[in-house]
């Protein structure tokens, strides 16, 4: 059943917001943390993270993302089916990714010189079906066009790890606190998703086969895997090359502030994908390239509008929220904001592939990355370390957002008009020579030029008659209007 739709953008104003949350929470652990671990093991944590994450894309994009298109497509009468087959199959592939995990946990920490990874390992394995089925029933409610629903449930996931992270770590548990602080918030999603989406009720008929979501899922896990193991080649190659763990660290800070444009369009690209495979379902062409069309141009307003603030105050950004020693990576975070805008763009060109059923195409694409950015990472890191891996990731995703944007506007014949690229491309530029011009010292003063050169961008666009800005603002007034008369 879908819910009541509150606006044009209302859904991706849901998805955007839980995405914040998501990200607030997210880098609120990591910024706190670092209070309590040293440079090594914040190092450390960002190695678990990275395998960890591997294996957890690995099932929550596969069968999930199919569920979303096979719901979305289908009759309601039939959506049950689609869950309860799903989900028993999500069920099993989670344990057999988890026994996975925690059979290498050793060898993989003997690989890396590190006993530690390999406790962290083993803990974090029962973490991947736990994780799985909770994006199941995720997958259940974007299918189902449930955005609030989807909204609720990702900040009750967000607040938990925070709160569960930060309590074990602070109490003195170290990384092995964070371990089961992650496994507990996965545990407190899952449960309250099954209570939003109910148990999967056995179907009364037997119509859709599941061989049918798993041809679609293996190149879409296949993809997962390569694109997860792509976004963190230049850490894990840096792991492996450098003599100095304290780069590591660096390194890791600098590369999850350098995410917020991917995990924000990750978050608003669900609805688009949603949309596209419905529309797909109808064979009405007309309305998904006017969806895709709408998504590619708040995706632009997004990532400019994060590139431009924090590219003028990189040092400015890390100072707010590292210790002071992590200055060291602002160069490094300067190119990996500009490396992750490209991911972000590639993440969005992908999901129209597989809404029109072209994951093959994405999987060969990922695949060929996958060793033009190895050998990126090998040569630049040799010649110039970190610095060398964070221009790796640049030239890597900049060349596969190219592609990946060329093969879609050939095959589908899409056409996104250079007058609103120029409009926002003008604001970023203003709002980012603004941010190097401002200097200031101090927690508030970096604090208030980040919220003064936001308000500029936003203003900025306001004054260029941006259509999505002028509409959120007039909605904004409109309500502060009517909250007043009462």
């Amino acid at each position: 059943m879908k819910e009541k739709a509150t606006g044009k953008f209302s859904g991706d104003l849901f998805l955007l917001v839980s995405q914040l949350v998501f990200l607030v929470c997210g880098y609120g652990i990591q910024v706190i943390i670092t209070r309590f671990l040293s440079p090594e093991d914040y190092g450390s944590w960002g190695v678990l993270t990275s395998v960890l994450v591997w294996f957890e894309l690995t099932i929550i994009s596969g069968f999930p993302k199919g569920v979303t298109k096979f719901i979305a497509e289908a009759e309601e009468d039939r959506q049950d089916e689609i869950h309860f087959r799903s989900y028993f199959v999500q069920f099993a592939v989670g344990i057999a990714l988890g026994g996975l995990f925690f059979l290498i946990s050793n060898p993989l920490s003997a690989f890396w010189s590190d006993p530690e990874l390999g406790l962290l390992f083993q803990i974090s394995a029962l973490d991947i079906p736990i994780y799985g089925l909770y994006f199941e029933n995720m997958a259940v409610l974007n299918g189902k066009h449930r955005f609030r629903s989807m909204f609720i449930l990702q900040a009750v996931y967000s607040i938990s790890k925070l709160g569960l992270i930060v309590v074990f770590v602070a109490g003195g548990f170290g990384l092995v606190g964070a371990a089961w602080g992650n496994v507990a918030a996965s545990a407190v999603a899952f449960l309250f998703s099954q209570i939003l989406v109910g148990l999967p009720a056995v179907p009364k008929q037997k119509q859709f086969a599941i061989r049918k979501l798993i041809t679609f899922c293996i190149p879409s896990t296949v993809f997962v895997i390569l694109f997860a193991l792509v976004q963190r080649l230049d850490f894990l190659f840096l792991k492996t090359l450098t003599k100095n763990p304290k780069v590591l660290g660096y390194y890791w800070a600098a590369q999850l502030l350098a995410q917020v444009p991917y995990y924000l369009i990750e978050g608003t690209s669900k609805k688009m994908f949603s949309e596209l495979s419905e529309y797909h379902g109808q064979m009405n062409r007309e309305a998904a390239n006017r969806s895709f069309l709408e998504s590619l141009h708040m995706t632009f307003l997004l990532i400019v509008l994060i590139v431009s603030v924090t590219l003028g105050s990189a040092r400015d950004l890390i100072l707010l929220l590292f210790p002071q020693e992590y200055g060291e990576a602002s160069i490094i975070l300067m190119i990996l904001i500009l490396a992750n805008s490209f991911i972000a763009f590639m993440y969005l060109f992908s999901q129209v592939l597989f809404a029109f059923s072209r994951e093959k195409t994405a999987m060969v694409t990922a695949s060929i990355m996958i060793v033009g950015a190895g050998g990126l990472c090998w040569l630049l890191i040799t010649w110039k370390g970190a610095v060398g891996a964070a221009g790796a990731a640049l030239l890597t995703f900049l060349i596969g957002s190219t592609v990946l944007y060329l093969m879609i506007r050939s095959s589908f014949s899409i056409r996104y008009s250079f007058v609103p690229i120029a409009r926002i491309a003008s604001a970023g530029l203003f709002t980012t020579l603004m941010g190097l011009f401002l200097q200031v010292e101090g927690f508030f003063g970096i604090l208030a030029k980040l919220v003064f050169i936001t308000l500029f961008h936003v203003g900025y666009l306001y004054l260029l008659r941006e259509p999505i800005i002028r509409s959120i603002s007039a909605d904004i007034l409109h309500k502060f209007k009517i909250g007043v008369s009462r």
